[in-house]
């Protein structure tokens, strides 16, 4: 488990926790931009899920990340989330070839999902912003069946146990252009 991918959760908690916000800046929160923040969340959240549990629902029977990135080369003229996978493989191609393991390698295919999500006309209204990734991963993990999912096995076999290193990984292999094959 990596701690750094935590850290922007951890920060904000360990100062309200260690006591450190004092009384004024507590009153200071304005509860409507706290309202909106989370509507906006909720709002980003059934976006992305209208966009990948269709997908996912077809995944799920895949026992393999090769199997799943076939199927979503065979539909990506007939379904939305594979167009997207499409376009996110074409746009890391240049990248040569990446690690679903690496988490330089995750960041890059993360950057280019971004990209390529936000030129959809529907983005913008969706309220998602630059973390969006966390939903796409968590949508298609766990519309996928999550640890419990066929292609589990495959990922357990490269020694990925955790949930959230399974989730950076099934989406860095399924949308990077080219992935490697060696097995850890």
């Amino acid at each position: 488990m990596k701690i750094t991918r935590y850290l922007p959760l951890l920060v904000p908690l360990a100062i309200s926790v260690a006591g450190c916000a004092n009384e004024s800046q507590i009153r200071e929160l304005d509860p409507d931009a706290f309202s909106r923040h989370f509507s906006a969340q909720r709002a980003c959240k059934e976006y992305i899920n209208s966009l990948v549990n269709p997908t996912a629902k077809r995944l799920s029977a895949k026992r393999t990340l090769e199997e799943m990135r076939g199927w979503l080369h065979e539909h990506q003229n007939d379904d939305p989330f594979s167009e997207l996978v499409a376009r996110v493989q074409r746009e890391t191609l240049v990248q040569g070839v990446l690690d679903p393991q690496r988490q330089s390698d995750q960041l890059k295919v993360a950057k280019q999902l971004f990209e390529v999500l936000s030129e959809r006309p529907d983005f913008e209204a969706s309220s998602c912003g630059s973390d969006v990734r966390e939903f796409v991963m968590e949508s298609l993990y766990i519309g996928i069946g999550g640890e419990d999912a066929p292609v589990s096995n495959e990922l357990r076999q490269r020694g990925i146990e955790g949930g959230w290193e399974q989730r950076w990984v099934l989406l860095t292999s399924l949308m990077a252009g080219v992935i490697s094959t060696t097995k850890k």
